[in-house]
C-alpha cells in the first residue's frame, strides 16, 4: 500500500499547482505523504497550498489533521478554528472541533460548534453522528441533582476570565453555565441525580434558557450566532421543532414517537 502512495504523490507532482484543481491538488499531494506516516512532507505542501489559496477551508482541516497526529493538541484546533473563519461554509473543521472536545471539559466549545456544522451539513452519516453526540454532550454536562457541581460546561479557566464589563458582572461561560442551571430546575429531581435529560426536557431547558439570556440584555452583550438564531426562531414560533430536528437521532425511539406525533410541522 505504501507503495501505491508512493507512486500516486509521484503523479500528483507534476500538476498539484494546476489552478484547475484549486485547492485540491494540495490536499491530495499532502493526503499521500500522511498515509505514508511523513508529516514532514505533507505539512510544507498545506502551507504551500494555504499561501495560495488562504480561505481554504479544507487545507486548515488538512493541517490540524496533521498537526493531531503529532500529538500537537493545541495546534491542530487551532488549525480548525481558524479554519472556520477561513471559510465559514466548510462544515469538517466544526465536525472535528465537535467531537474531539465532546469528552473534555470544553464541552461549551463541542456543543456550539456542532450545531453549526448540523446547520451546514445535512442529511449524512456524520449528521446523525454529531446530533447524537450533541445530545450526548448536553445531558453529560448536566447533573441535575448534584449538589456540588451540577452543570459542567467548562473548565475553571473559562469560568473565572474576568468580565469585560467589570467586576460584578459574569462573563460568558460563567452566564451560561448559570442560565442553563436556572433553565432547569423544574427537572431537579427530589432526591439523586438525573442520569440523562430526555430530548422533550433537553428542548424545553433550551427554550427557557434563550428567554432567560434575551431577558438579561445577553444577547447584546455577548453576541452569538447561535443563541441570536435561538431568538430568531423562538420569535417566528418554530425554535421546538428546530431543536427536536438538532437532537434527533441521541433518542431514536422518543424521535421516531414526536415526528410520528408532529410530522405535518416537518412538511
Amino acid at each position: 500500500m505504501q507503495q501505491k502512495y508512493a507512486e500516486a504523490a509521484q503523479a500528483l507532482q507534476p500538476i498539484y499547482t494546476d489552478t484547475a484543481l484549486f485547492d485540491r491538488g494540495y490536499q491530495l499531494l499532502g493526503n499521500c505523504y500522511d498515509l505514508m506516516d511523513d508529516s514532514a512532507r505533507s505539512m510544507p505542501i498545506y502551507r504551500e497550498g494555504l499561501v495560495r489559496y488562504p480561505k481554504s477551508g479544507r487545507l486548515h482541516y488538512e493541517l490540524g489533521a496533521a498537526a493531531m497526529v503529532d500529538g500537537e493538541i493545541r495546534q491542530a484546533f487551532e488549525w480548525w478554528v481558524k479554519g472556520t473563519q477561513a471559510e465559514p461554509q466548510f462544515p469538517t473543521n466544526y465536525y472535528w472541533i465537535c467531537k474531539s472536545l465532546s469528552a473534555t471539559q470544553y464541552k461549551i466549545w463541542s456543543v456550539f460548534y456542532g450545531e453549526l456544522f448540523l446547520n451546514l451539513e445535512r442529511a449524512t452519516t456524520r449528521t446523525k453522528e454529531i446530533s447524537e453526540i450533541l445530545y450526548i454532550t448536553w445531558t453529560a454536562a448536566m447533573r441535575l441533582g448534584d449538589t456540588v457541581d451540577p452543570i459542567n460546561f467548562c473548565p475553571d479557566e473559562l469560568l473565572d476570565e474576568p468580565s469585560p464589563y467589570g467586576p460584578t458582572e459574569m462573563n460568558f461561560a460563567t452566564a451560561f453555565e448559570f442560565t442553563v442551571a436556572t433553565s432547569s430546575q423544574q427537572f431537579i429531581p427530589d432526591s439523586g441525580v438525573v442520569k440523562r435529560l430526555s430530548i422533550a426536557q433537553l428542548v424545553e431547558t433550551r427554550r427557557t434558557f434563550i428567554k432567560a439570556w434575551e431577558a438579561a440584555g445577553y444577547l447584546t452583550k455577548y453576541p452569538n450566532t447561535i443563541f441570536d438564531w435561538h431568538a430568531k426562531m423562538a420569535k417566528s414560533g418554530w425554535l421546538d421543532e428546530y431543536l427536536w430536528w438538532l437532537y434527533a437521532y441521541g433518542d431514536k425511539k422518543e424521535m421516531t414517537q414526536y415526528f410520528r406525533k408532529n410530522e405535518g410541522r416537518y412538511d
